[in-house]
Parts: C-alpha cells; sequence; structure tokens
C-alpha cells in the first residue's frame, strides 16, 4: 500500500514538472515569435525611412500607416495579436555637422514601454528633425523632442502615421518626420510643421519641400494609391 502511494506521489511530481517545463518552453518561444514579428515590422519601416534618405531628389516624401497589432503564431492558439507602441529617436539628440545622426525605430510592448522588442537603426548625413504631435490638442505640432511615439491603439485619432521628408537646402541634408494619424490629420500636421520651419528659419518664404501645397499634393496621391 505504502509502495503504491509513493508510486502515485512520484507519477504527480513527475507530471508537474514535466508541465512546469513545458510552460516555461512555450512562454520563452512566445517572447522569441513576438520578437521575431516585431523586428520583421520594424526592418519594413526602417527600410522605408532609407529609401527617402538615399534618394537623390532634393525634396522626397513618403507617408507610412502602422497596423493596430501585430499577428504572429505559436502558443495553443492558431494566431495571437502583440499591442506595442513604436518609438522614433535620433541619436545623439544634438545635431553635429561633423558625424553622421542615426535614426532608430523602436517596438516595445504596449504595457510596459520600456520593454524593447525589436529595433533598427539607419545613419544619416542629415539633421533630424521631429515634430511631434498629441491627439487630444489636435492643432498643436512640437518640433523641441527627440523622439517620437506612435501609438495605434490610441484614442481617435489614433497616433499611428509618420510622414519622413528629406529636403536639401544650400547642400545640407534635413529629414523631418512629422506624427500624424491616418484619420486624415496628415495634411494638416504637416502643415503646421511647415509653420513651424519657416518660423524656426526665420524667413518669410516657405519651404520649396515642406509646404501646405506639397503636403496636400503628397497626401492626395497617398490616397489614391
Amino acid at each position: 500500500m505504502l509502495g503504491f502511494t509513493l508510486s502515485k506521489i512520484n507519477l504527480l511530481i513527475l507530471v508537474t514538472a514535466t508541465f512546469a517545463i513545458v510552460a516555461y518552453f512555450m512562454f520563452g518561444l512566445m517572447d522569441v515569435v513576438i520578437s521575431e514579428a516585431a523586428q520583421q515590422t520594424i526592418d519594413a519601416y526602417a527600410e522605408k525611412a532609407a529609401n527617402v534618405v538615399t534618394s537623390e531628389s532634393l525634396c522626397f516624401k513618403t507617408q507610412a500607416t502602422i497596423p493596430r497589432h501585430i499577428s504572429y503564431f505559436g502558443g495553443l492558439q492558431a494566431s495571437k495579436r502583440f499591442f506595442y507602441v513604436m518609438h522614433i529617436s535620433r541619436y545623439p539628440e544634438t545635431h553635429n555637422e561633423d558625424h553622421l545622426s542615426s535614426l532608430i525605430f523602436a517596438i516595445s510592448d504596449r504595457k510596459d514601454q520600456e520593454k524593447i522588442r525589436a529595433a533598427s537603426k539607419i545613419d544619416v548625413n542629415a539633421e533630424i528633425i521631429f515634430y511631434d504631435w498629441n491627439p487630444t490638442t489636435i492643432n498643436i505640432i512640437d518640433n523641441s523632442v527627440s523622439t517620437i511615439t506612435l501609438d495605434p491603439q490610441s484614442i481617435s485619432p489614433q497616433k499611428d502615421s509618420f510622414m519622413v521628408i528629406k529636403e536639401v537646402v544650400a547642400g545640407k541634408n534635413y529629414l523631418h518626420i512629422i506624427a500624424c494619424s491616418s484619420d486624415g490629420m496628415c495634411p494638416a500636421n504637416c502643415d503646421l510643421s511647415s509653420e513651424i520651419l519657416k518660423n524656426s528659419r526665420g524667413s518669410n518664404e516657405l519651404s520649396l519641400c515642406l509646404n501646405p501645397q506639397t503636403c496636400a499634393q503628397k497626401w492626395e496621391r497617398l490616397r489614391l494609391n
């Protein structure tokens, strides 16, 4: 009787240990799958920005909207959703004409934004200027920041899009990054950013590349495509 009881206890211990090992492995595998899906996503947007940077044009623009979630496979279900935020930052924070600047894309958990899942960096010979936007304030753009955070799950209008504009002025390269929304806010934010740029340069003339007319034209082409 005692031997039978001990054998049952040993079997229970074995089953419990096996379950713990499998669960630990599955959680570890889930993290790997999420990170891989996030890396593929972030690499795509970094490549999109790199295409703007490497363009030989004196004025080149693109706009991108990030998905509301990242789908990944793994675990006990066929597919799951990873909710995230995307950070776009520059290094160094203050531009130095004698050195290249880095444009950095990173994805982190939406609930734990300190937990970086994936990152990608491109080096640019340009001054990087950010134009941040808060959906709760709508008509306010902040160009004093060194990082923009996009959150496709934010309140409507979602902060889920960004514009990348390369501009060459008097032989100097500029890279403008404008936060906006796929819900029709990109032309308006582009216009506001162009006004900030005009004021910061101390000129009454709008930029030939970043101005209300080109903002509207670019958005219309993107919308039609």
